[in-house]
């Protein structure tokens, strides 16, 4: 392999299929490589033998344990998940080849040589993937998953696919919008685990009868109307009533200039809550606040004058506001339409886009969705009480805990995906009573719930995880106060249920 070798050590290689684990080589050597202009590769060799040769950033869902001289990580090659695993032959050499690993990243993601600042962020992410502080089992009154398959729901094959679940708890309301080649439709359902369905609102279009195209949507005027956003109109946002079944106006999406802005996603001003006059919208670069009392409803904007390529954002319920990015950063701000953050987080380094977010009640955690693994981390600052959105963390930022699967449970959602690894869908906050009590995601058809206890405390948490017959799990949705999870695939729409863990 071309390029100067920056650090090198011997190894056992094995792979994990769906027949189980197997040796690949047990005299390797692993090797980094640094190929120019912050390009780096690493390659497996037994003898003369190239076991396998990659980029960096193709190493997928990183992870060690210096207690067991291990080095997990996955690749995805031609379609096929390939999941390994290195047995280091000493802890300094599993810790320098890391170190070097992750410094390698750093310096590929931001083309630049690794300073001194960088060092604590380093740290703190090679601290996240650590698996030597894993909790060792659940609770006793953990809700978990069935490991065995659960039934799916009835599926409506007609051409379809949903693509967008909302929840409006004021009306009893689950929103569905299916798209269809050339119109949306919108289903709705009962907010409860039966998900009985109510009625169709067929071919979403606007006052003039043309069909909308839906990207987005955002529960309104107390969940009795929704917020559509078509794609092939981003400078409108158009006004669905509920109740009477059909778009009755559309805001234009102009600012106090007179400026027309983008509009790629939409979200309430205070988390969940659909009453108030007033929306945030953004797009890659910028978020605006829209103000729907006035004839030019852009009342606030951010003024970045480069590409942050915002991928997902989300509000807090005091009207705090988080955003995301495909360079694995998330920004907190006091408040949209912020040009400066707070605090920035990085918790990925490489290709990773972030393409979730939730926040939970008490606005002191944060759960970021990356494709194959999700991110936790707190926003307290504990020697001042403040949190990150209104003033810098400093030497209070933690390292944030990385959440994955298995490489057993990987294979087992890969067996029903022509041997292939889906992403993540965005990892929610399940809360009891205003306490978070667990992160709920999905992973092709598997739901995933992850003990929220051991992270306060801490420590990576135990899973429990279920299978649902038939499709790939496009969003989720968990009940408040109930160990129901309400999930959408492309052809149907249910409640995956759990039982409190009892010995």
């Amino acid at each position: 392999m071309s390029g100067t070798c920056i650090v090198q050590a011997p190894v056992s290689v094995y792979q994990y299929n769906n027949n189980g684990e197997r040796l690949i080589g047990e005299d390797c050597c692993v090797r980094l490589h640094n190929t120019g202009n912050f390009t780096f590769t690493f390659d497996i060799i037994e003898g003369s033998t190239v076991i396998l040769s990659a980029d960096i950033v193709s190493a997928l869902n990183l992870q060690f344990s210096l207690a067991d001289l291990t080095l997990y990580f996955d690749i995805r090659f031609k379609s096929k998940l390939h999941n390994l695993k290195l047995i280091f032959h000493s802890v300094d050499d599993l810790r320098r080849y890391i170190n070097i690993f992750v410094n390698s990243l750093f310096e590929h993601a931001n083309k630049n040589r690794v300073s001194a600042s960088d060092i604590p962020d380093i740290d703190n992410y090679i601290e996240s993937l650590s698996l030597d502080n894993q909790n060792t089992e659940l609770n006793d009154d953990d809700d978990i998953f069935d490991d065995d398959e659960q039934a799916g729901g009835n599926r409506n094959t007609d051409g379809g696919h949903n693509f967008l679940l909302r929840v409006g708890p004021r009306t009893d309301n689950t929103m569905v919008m299916r798209k269809y080649n050339n119109h949306c439709d919108l289903g709705l359902f009962t907010n409860d685990r039966d998900c009985q369905f109510r009625m169709a609102l067929p071919t979403i279009s606007d006052e003039s009868n043309q069909a909308l195209s839906a990207n987005d949507m955002l529960t309104n005027n107390n969940d009795h109307g929704l917020f559509v956003l078509d794609n092939q109109r981003p400078y409108e946002v158009f006004n669905l009533n509920l109740d009477r079944g059909m778009v009755v106006n559309h805001l234009d999406a102009i600012d106090s200039s007179n400026q027309q802005q983008r509009v790629d996603h939409i979200l309430h001003t205070n988390y969940g809550d659909s009453s108030a006059p007033t929306f945030v919208g953004f797009n890659n670069r910028n978020t605006m606040l829209f103000d729907t009392r006035v004839d030019k409803p852009i009342v606030n904007r951010s003024d970045y004058k480069t590409d942050n390529k915002f991928t997902c954002g989300v509000t807090t319920r005091t009207g705090r506001f988080a955003m995301g990015s495909d360079k694995g950063i998330v920004r907190l701000y006091k408040e949209p339409c912020k040009t400066r953050a707070t605090v920035n987080f990085q918790v990925n380094i490489g290709d990773d886009p972030i393409i979730g977010l939730d926040v939970s009640p008490d606005e002191q955690w944060i759960v970021a969705t990356c494709p194959y693994y999700v991110s936790v981390f707190t926003v307290l600052a504990r020697s001042t009480g403040k949190l990150a959105f209104d003033a810098p963390m400093k030497q209070d930022k933690s390292p944030v805990t990385r959440l994955t699967i298995s490489q057993r449970d990987q294979q087992r959602i890969a067996q029903v995906n022509g041997g292939d690894l889906l992403p993540f869908t965005s990892a929610k906050f399940e809360s009891k009573n205003g306490k978070v009590v667990a992160i709920v995601a999905s992973m092709g058809n598997a739901l995933i719930s992850w003990n929220f206890r051991a992270i306060e405390n801490n420590r990576k948490p135990q899973y429990s995880i279920t299978f649902i017959s038939g499709e790939a799990i496009i969003d989720n949705q968990p009940f408040d106060q109930t160990s129901d999870i309400l999930y959408m695939s492309p052809n149907q729409v249910s409640v995956a249920q759990r039982q409190q863990r009892r010995h």
